[in-house]
């Protein structure tokens, strides 16, 4: 991939980018679907300390012409991808927009902790903060720490809370899982019956999520309304949202990804979700304001 771009006294920028003979003009991109970049490719005979300063380089020599064009679509820039990935401030703005948000505690206290645990009938779940992955030096001591329920031979380590910030949350007994994928105005929600097998009813993502039963599901008007308000809040175009449906129909929020998986979804046949993202990079739906 080439980039040539030239600034002007007069506060414009030009050039062009491209991977072929006949690059493309900065001027002429109108659209950008930004989802997990890979790193600039460094030549491994540079030292290691210069590579990361050429890949540094080079990511700001982009980031930099990218971001100075105020006419660019973005599904998703990369600042609203950043700044709607903090799951505890997610919480209190789906709250805020009148969402039902499980009682929830991030704590390094153990008896802060241990309150909350006995203070919600002991039916609590810990999750990751952020994501799940543990990286190991090995790729085949690679780890995931999925959703997990805090049993009663857990109490113990309570106290191992103090090493490091951990996320408790009301256990809510669980019809479904409800994955929606919001794209501009469309919303494409789907049940995960999670509940038909031992493994998934937890965190549905457990064994690859097999034997997983899905079903399109139509969610009431009000809720599809706030889903996208919550999207646009972040200034995103898409969203990829996690819910719940309890045993009463009511929907709970748990959190939600600015660049979240789709695709497995549309390949089951649940959902046009590509025809949507289309619409938005080619510009023949309108990008919503956000609120």
């Amino acid at each position: 991939m080439t980039l040539s771009l030239e600034y002007e006294v007069t506060g414009s920028i030009g050039g062009s980018v491209g991977a072929t003979s006949t690059p493309c003009g900065i001027d002429e991109i109108g659209a950008i679907y930004y989802r997990r970049p890979v790193p600039p490719v460094v030549p491994s005979r540079v030292p290691e300390a210069i590579g990361a300063w050429m890949s540094n380089e080079a990511r700001r020599a982009w980031g930099g012409v990218l971001n100075s064009s105020p006419s660019i679509t973005w599904v998703n820039h990369p600042l609203a991808i950043s700044a709607a990935s903090y799951k505890p401030e997610q919480l209190a703005r789906a709250k805020r927009l009148g969402f039902a948000v499980p009682d929830s505690l991030i704590t390094n206290n153990p008896e802060r902790a241990r309150g909350f645990y006995n203070s919600h009938g002991r039916c609590v779940i810990a999750k990751p903060i952020g994501h799940g992955e543990v990286l190991a030096t090995m790729p085949q001591d690679d780890r995931i720490i999925y959703t997990n329920v805090v049993g009663p031979d857990e109490v113990p380590n309570f106290e191992l809370v103090a090493n490091c910030p951990t996320f408790f949350q009301q256990s809510i007994t669980k019809e479904a899982d409800v994955r929606v994928t919001v794209v501009g105005n469309s919303v494409f929600a789907v049940d995960l019956w999670s509940q038909d097998n031992t493994w998934s009813s937890v965190d549905c993502r457990r064994e690859n999520m097999r034997d997983m039963r899905y079903q399109i599901r139509v969610l009431p008007t009000l809720l599809e309304e706030s889903l996208i308000s919550l999207v646009r809040s972040y200034d995103l175009l898409f969203g990829a949202i996690d819910l719940i449906r309890d045993r009463a129909g009511k929907y709970w929020f748990l959190e939600l990804n600015p660049a979240g998986q789709w695709a497995w979804l549309e390949q089951l046949g649940y959902g046009e979700i590509s025809q949507a993202l289309i619409s938005i990079l080619s510009g023949e739906s309108k990008a919503p304001i956000a609120p």
